[in-house]
């Protein structure tokens, strides 16, 4: 690791966040600017847009660990401990209204599935109850964070073995990736896996855009070659992380609508107060 890239790293904020996905920032905006100082500023600014921005101020894991262990010796409802937990992250928060909505009509959409990828899944995972999914999912959520995904498995590990009524009956796995290298479709090939035919992209690809431009329509285009019948689950915020409405569902709507177009892609959109999803796949 050369020492520029290192100097990002040591700051304690990004310290946990996949190490291929810091090394991909840096190399584009190392051939954006000719200083270091813009380099490494450019780099953090656009990893505080991605992650830092969603976090608050970052997540204490061994406190909410001990937390989550008190509300087990409290209760014995695993669904109460999912719904606290989808708070501290806003992404999540921000559908916690409607989320049984939310996901009967992104699964009605969907129709057959076995394999569901999650990309960039943050705390989503804890939406799995509200998910009604089929007996012998296998749900695999990727996330930058290592911290996190320690966290996201400790949970299921632990609420399996102590909460007696842990009843999902699905399948979990979390791994650190991110959308620009996906390994998880590579080691799916190599563990010969039953390819991902749902894909969640929730609020994902606006971020992407941030890092590079017409990221957007190389990730779908990777994941449609992957698996051609592929059922992609594209979601995008409708107000900013203020709750201010500038603009943003026509942008979305119309520069992504057309990129669909241009993708061959056929596509249903389905409207919540605060997100729109698109569930898309090849014509």
């Amino acid at each position: 690791m050369n020492k520029l890239l290192s100097k990002v790293l040591e700051s304690k904020k990004y310290k946990g966040i996949d190490i291929s996905l810091v090394e991909e920032i840096y190399n584009i905006n190392k051939l954006k600017y000719k200083k270091e100082k813009e380099v490494i500023n450019k780099t953090k600014t656009q990893l505080h847009q991605i992650w830092g921005a969603f976090n608050n101020d970052g997540i204490d894991y061994e406190e909410l660990k001990n937390n989550v262990k008190n509300s087990a010796k409290l209760n014995n409802d695993y669904i109460d401990i999912f719904n606290a937990l989808l708070l501290l992250h806003k992404s999540s928060r921000e559908r916690i209204t409607f989320i049984n909505e939310f996901y009967y009509r992104i699964f009605d959409s969907v129709g057959e599935y076995k394999n569901i990828l999650d990309i960039g899944c943050a705390f989503n995972p804890f939406s799995i109850p509200f998910m009604n999914l089929k007996s012998n999912t296998l749900y695999t959520g990727i996330d930058i964070d290592n911290n996190e995904i320690k966290f996201l498995k400790w949970v299921f590990k632990f609420l399996g073995k102590d909460i007696t009524k842990f009843d999902l009956d699905v399948n979990v796995d979390f791994e650190v990736d991110n959308a620009f290298s996906l390994k998880v479709l590579d080691n799916s090939k190599k563990d010969n896996k039953e390819k991902y035919d749902v894909i969640f992209l929730f609020k994902l690809l606006p971020l992407l855009e941030l890092i590079k431009k017409g990221s957007s329509k190389e990730l779908l285009l990777k994941l449609i070659n992957y698996n051609p019948k592929v059922k992609l689950v594209v979601s995008f915020p409708l107000k900013s992380l203020s709750g201010r409405e500038v603009g943003m569902s026509k942008h979305y709507k119309t520069e992504y609508t057309k990129l669909y177009s241009e993708l061959g892609l056929d596509y249903e959109e389905i409207d919540f107060v605060n997100e729109v999803v698109y569930v898309l796949n090849k014509s």
